[in-house]
């Protein structure tokens, strides 16, 4: 590609957001994981976004272990599940 072409290419290209799919990863005690995530543009506030992560089931090595992810404390100091 060419400066000319680049700067071409640069100043034309669009970003496409993602509101939805998958991400693949390898957490080092449960082994590969598959995240499904959703972004959800809330009503009336066009800065903010709700972003969902789910996970299917565990993996074998998951399974094996009794690995489960911690508990999250919500904003009041109790685990959220």
């Amino acid at each position: 590609m060419t400066p000319t072409s680049w700067r071409t290419w640069w100043h034309n290209h669009r970003v496409h957001e993602r509101t939805h799919g998958t991400k693949h990863m390898v957490h080092p005690a449960v082994g590969p994981m598959t995240i499904r995530y959703e972004a959800l543009a809330l009503p009336g506030d066009d800065d903010q976004t709700l972003f969902i992560y789910t996970t299917g089931t565990l993996t074998s090595r998951a399974a094996r272990t009794g690995h489960r992810p911690p508990a999250i404390p919500s904003s009041h100091g109790d685990p959220v599940a």
